[in-house]
């Protein structure tokens, strides 16, 4: 059974321990690397912390997959709500771990296809 742990979390928009201009109305993009439990390697999923103020302040209209919806932004509380997504995360590979972790989060390799040359040269 391989399950997936959290590598590092990170932002463009934010220094880790910083917290936003308003932390009660913001919107943060970040960077989750997530890899098998056990194994160096990891593969990005990205997702945008909002909160509702924010929402309500911005009337376009916004898809609910790739977003985390909390009252206040801060790094301890993210952090504990990707940890606790992706501690749920398993599957009998990595394969089946990531497509599940995509159904929330936007994976790196989300509709993924090698091209020709790349199936070729294996």
């Amino acid at each position: 059974m391989v399950t997936a742990h959290l590598i590092s979390l990170d932002s463009p928009d934010v220094q880790p321990d910083a917290l936003p201009l308003d932390p009660e109305n913001c919107s943060v993009v970040l960077n989750a690397a997530i890899g098998p439990k056990g194994s160096p390697g990891a593969e990005n999923f990205a997702f945008t912390v909002v909160t509702p103020r924010y929402l309500a302040g911005h009337s376009d209209a916004q898809w609910g997959r790739g977003l985390l919806v909390v009252n206040a932004f801060s790094w301890p509380s993210v952090t504990r709500k990707v940890e606790r997504l992706v501690a749920h995360a398993s599957g009998s590979t990595w394969g089946e771990v990531a497509a599940k972790l995509n159904h929330e989060l936007l994976w790196e390799f989300d509709n993924y296809t090698p091209s020709k040359e790349a199936v070729r040269a294996v």
